[in-house]
């Protein structure tokens, strides 16, 4: 966030949750009306950004792009099964050293940075 800034940070995020989230709709069979769900959806998104609820929202982006890769993985690598436990297993990863990097970054001296 340091690097482009909050409110930068806060629209791609939200850009990219209101997409996969939309993703992740379409590809639910037992989901009737995809499309009132996902505006429901960017609503709620748009309600956390006008609060002021960054972290949060980019925390949900990275949930979301771990349940799209789970739920939403292409038909015909169905069977590399593999590939889609490694890809839902980095998101949380990558979350956490996007934190750390930061931390590290904000100038906070209470841990080492590496």
């Amino acid at each position: 966030m340091s690097v482009l800034g909050v409110r930068s940070t806060m629209m791609v995020a939200g850009t990219l949750s209101a997409t996969l989230t939309a993703l992740i709709l379409v590809r639910v069979r037992a989901v009737r009306n995809p499309m009132a769900c996902s505006v429901a959806a960017v609503f709620a998104f748009l309600c956390n950004a006008l609060s002021g609820r960054v972290t949060f929202g980019l925390g949900m982006m990275f949930a979301l792009g771990a349940v799209a890769a789970v739920f939403c993985w292409p038909h015909r690598w169905r069977y590399k099964r593999w590939a889609k436990a490694a890809v839902a297993a980095r998101w949380p990863a990558w979350r956490r050293r996007a934190v750390r990097w930061r931390a590290c970054s904000s100038g906070s001296r209470r841990r080492r940075c590496s």
